[in-house]
């Protein structure tokens, strides 16, 4: 099968030469958690209301996107993910499973700067995006 043509709405290859290896933000006296976005979710499944970004590569998000498939509310919640493969910029939308659909980032940071604008904190996988109120959710039931 042939590659679809590169698309501007996909991160630039790994290239850890720029970009540097992926590395926790966190300083070791930084007095802040490390997983900054703890906020619950308090408002019930409706058709388009949020959006897991996943990666195939963690097993929590295998977990999440396993039960979603098989229990979760398909019409309430979408899923897409993100490539296995990061740089200093973490993880990212590239050829191997496509562009964001919701938001058109190209980093799932991008997410995370979306919610808190000084954000410079650890970004995961699975993440929740409530596309609502365009923030980052994580649930209590979803590990970080």
């Amino acid at each position: 099968m042939p590659k679809p043509p590169r698309s501007s709405r996909l991160a630039s290859p790994v290239d850890t030469t720029v970009h540097g290896v992926h590395r926790m933000p966190q300083a070791p006296d930084d007095p802040l958690p490390l997983y900054r976005f703890t906020g619950r979710v308090v408002e019930g499944p409706e058709a388009g209301r949020y959006h897991l970004y996943a990666g195939w590569f963690c097993p929590w998000s295998q977990r999440v996107t396993i039960a979603h498939a098989l229990a979760g509310p398909q019409d309430a919640v979408t899923v897409s993910c993100v490539d296995n493969a990061r740089d200093g910029r973490g993880w990212a939308f590239r050829e191997r499973y496509g562009p964001d659909p919701v938001n058109g980032f190209t980093l799932l940071r991008q997410a995370y700067e979306a919610t808190g604008a000084n954000f410079d904190g650890h970004v995961s996988v699975p993440t929740l995006w409530a596309r609502a109120t365009a923030r980052v959710r994580r649930p209590e039931g979803i590990p970080a």
